[in-house]
């Protein structure tokens, strides 16, 4: 019996953080076959029981990194491989968003040329402020670790911690829409702004990419916006995303994903009570909510008694400010949608927080994980007229 190979992988990054950051690797053989396809949260990966032959090694990432080597093995041989990916990130420190984030592509955020190229020039001034949602309004803060600073091509990365509160970061400069950025809840968060890319008109001059220091869950996240369903569920599996549910207590947040999670791969069972749980014991974070709403929107025979609790979440979550995650809205406005047509468009409480949640859901920025949308405050969503360029 021939013996089989083993492939050692060495992937090379700047920060020691960046191997916790999930990597898909896929080996593929002479025809083209997938024999290998496993995510890895470590820089360095071992693969064995490989027959001799031809095969490529593809790395990928959440943000949609893809890199290929093809080399050949022998029988019993031990071959190491080295991907280099340290290239990807301008600067070191910034390499948590380059390999698992999404940076904007929605030409809903729409500018002119000449503000583009405004903010690529080096050393352009943008400010920020905090909006925390408490007493059921809005209110306006500071932000100490981001005030008036300048972007560099770049861009800028500060750290923020946000308590159990419903956060907003907004971004504002000259011949600029005023960009809101929800940070998630309860997390310390790294924060990179910098000059967007590409050369359409249509893309907003200012990139905003937030991100707690849960990688995983992050990954998930970027896969489930992106629409990359089946890799999220060779990532995760309904198993680890309950667990995050059950841990709720840990992280409300990451639990919401682990929720978001359940829905989308249709595990409604594993859902158990711990969505109704996550909307009742944190009432301030409009996704538990929206979960729960969801999971009883699913069910096949509703009572009277899910309809008015699914009235009632979803009321609560447009009321509450808005959700932390863009999937969040979605499902928001979707649930509020089923029930306006539900009561025969006759419930005008529903039809009003479907007509406000509405206004955000149509200038948000659904490439991003995070709810990101443009406006004049965290209450009025929409495309303000910019102040001209002096």
């Amino acid at each position: 019996m021939e013996e089989t190979a083993r492939v050692r992988v060495d992937v090379v990054t700047f920060m020691p953080d960046s191997a916790r950051i999930p990597k898909l690797v896929e080996v593929f053989d002479e025809s083209l076959r997938a024999v290998r396809s496993d995510w890895y949260e470590s820089n360095h990966i071992e693969i064995g029981d490989l027959p001799a032959g031809m095969y490529t090694l593809r790395l990928s990432t959440s943000s949609g990194i893809q890199q290929d080597e093809t080399f050949e093995l022998e029988g019993g041989q031990n071959k190491d491989i080295m991907i280099d990916i340290s290239s990807i990130s301008p600067h070191e420190s910034h390499e948590w968003a380059y390999f698992n984030k999404s940076f904007s592509i929605n030409p809903v955020r729409g500018t002119d040329m000449k503000a583009i190229e405004y903010y690529r020039q080096p050393g352009i001034e943008v400010k920020a402020k905090v909006w925390r949602y408490t007493g059921g309004s809005w209110t306006e803060y500071p932000l100490h670790e981001f005030n008036n600073q300048l972007v560099f091509a770049d861009g800028n990365v500060f750290h923020y911690s946000t308590g159990d509160v419903l956060s907003l970061l907004e971004i504002s400069g000259k011949e600029m829409q005023n960009l809101y950025v929800s940070l998630p809840p309860g997390n310390h968060l790294k924060c990179l702004v910098k000059p967007a890319e590409g050369a359409d008109d249509q893309v907003y001059p200012i990139d905003v990419t937030v991100a707690t220091e849960h990688y995983k869950a992050e990954t998930l996240l970027t896969l489930l916006t992106n629409g990359a369903v089946a890799r999220a569920k060779r990532l995760s599996n309904a198993e680890e995303a309950e667990r995050l549910l059950y841990e709720k207590m840990v992280n409300p947040v990451t639990a919401a994903i682990g929720g978001y999670f359940l829905l989308k791969t249709d595990e409604l069972e594993r859902l158990h009570d711990w969505a109704n749980n996550l909307a009742n014991w944190f009432p301030w974070l409009p996704d538990g909510a929206i979960i729960h709403a969801t999971q009883l929107l699913s069910k096949k025979d509703k009572t009277e008694a899910d309809i008015q609790m699914i009235r009632t979440r979803l009321l609560g979550a447009a009321s509450e400010g808005i959700p932390v995650y863009s999937e969040g809205l979605r499902l928001l406005e979707k649930g509020l949608t089923q029930l306006w047509y539900h009561s025969d468009k006759g419930d005008e409480e529903v039809g009003n927080a479907r007509k406000r949640i509405g206004s955000y859901a149509a200038v948000v920025d659904w490439s991003q994980e995070t709810t990101t949308f443009t406006g004049i405050s965290p209450t009025a969503p929409g495309i303000p007229m910019p102040l001209p360029l002096k």
